[in-house]
């Protein structure tokens, strides 16, 4: 059961209980968006997509940590991979090194696209001021000639870029 409390002329706390019922708030400064956001938990809640709201304050480090812990099954040379991955030092030192390219390496460092996918990606599939790109095909080379097709997954997905990215690069260009 959710509901919303006034707490002052301007101060509207939106509460909840989460799946696992522990009780969740949130303060707004108007009932209809307190209101507004209860009705989106409730939904995600009844259709079993929530995603506890906290998450999103979670650093990405804390994460890699735990999830680090929870992969028992690697390989001791898959774990020394993924723990040896870039920095954003080394990201960064990589795409300076990198001259004309430097904006491929970003992407595909912070985008996670893998390299086919950049190489197919035309420019109205970039889309800034949403801050995504649309992966809808990827291009590789098979004995010298170049092969169109789906991504790995052989679904188009939109991938978000980062808003650093944007604001540095503005319109992608060298």
């Amino acid at each position: 059961m959710s509901s919303v409390e006034q707490l002052g002329t301007d101060r509207w706390r939106a509460r909840w209980r989460d799946p696992d019922g522990w009780q969740k708030a949130r303060t707004f400064k108007q009932k209809d968006f307190a209101d507004h956001y209860l009705r989106n938990i409730d939904a995600a809640i009844q259709t079993r997509t929530y995603v506890d709201p906290s998450l999103g304050y979670v650093k990405v480090k804390d994460f890699a940590a735990q999830w680090m812990s929870a992969q028992g099954h690697l390989k001791p040379s898959t774990r020394a991979t993924y723990e040896s991955i870039l920095s954003h030092q080394e990201v960064n030192a990589l795409a300076q090194a990198s001259g004309d390219y430097r904006v491929a390496v970003l992407l595909l460092s912070y985008c996670g696209l893998r390299w086919g996918e950049l190489a197919a990606l035309k420019v109205s599939q970039v889309d800034l001021p949403r801050h995504r790109l649309s992966v809808a095909e990827a291009v590789s080379e098979v004995h010298g000639k170049l092969i169109w097709g789906t991504p790995k997954s052989h679904q188009a997905r939109s991938v978000p870029i980062p808003g650093f990215l944007v604001r540095s690069y503005g319109r992608f260009e060298g």
